[in-house]
């Protein structure tokens, strides 16, 4: 609809597809510069914060405090003692099992 009305109002194709390309640079560039932040993997509340973020938008929202740091303990139990030398995880090392008629607490 919005590219509609700037046809509408006689604004050239290219015109509005640059226009968009600019914007989506600009917005990537401002996201970059102050939501994006690298998380060290020795701050385990960091990763924990991180994780339960990610969750609070799955069915497990309700339950993300106790998840996450299952979550987070499972993949830097999988990197082993020194973190911050793995340079790759293997999640095939990292299981869920489900359990018929359990629940997650």
């Amino acid at each position: 609809d919005a590219c509609g009305g700037l046809l509408n109002k006689g604004i050239h194709p290219a015109m509005i597809a640059s226009s968009f390309y600019k914007a989506a640079e600009a917005c990537t560039s401002i996201l970059k510069e102050t939501a994006a932040r690298q998380v060290e993997l020795s701050d385990r509340e960091s990763l924990v914060n991180a994780v339960q973020t990610c969750l609070s938008s799955k069915v497990v929202s309700q339950n993300s405090d106790l998840l996450a740091p299952i979550a987070v303990d499972s993949v830097l139990n999988v990197l082993g003692d020194n973190p911050a030398e793995a340079t790759n995880v293997d999640l095939r090392d990292i299981r869920m099992v489900e359990q018929l008629g359990g629940t997650v607490d």
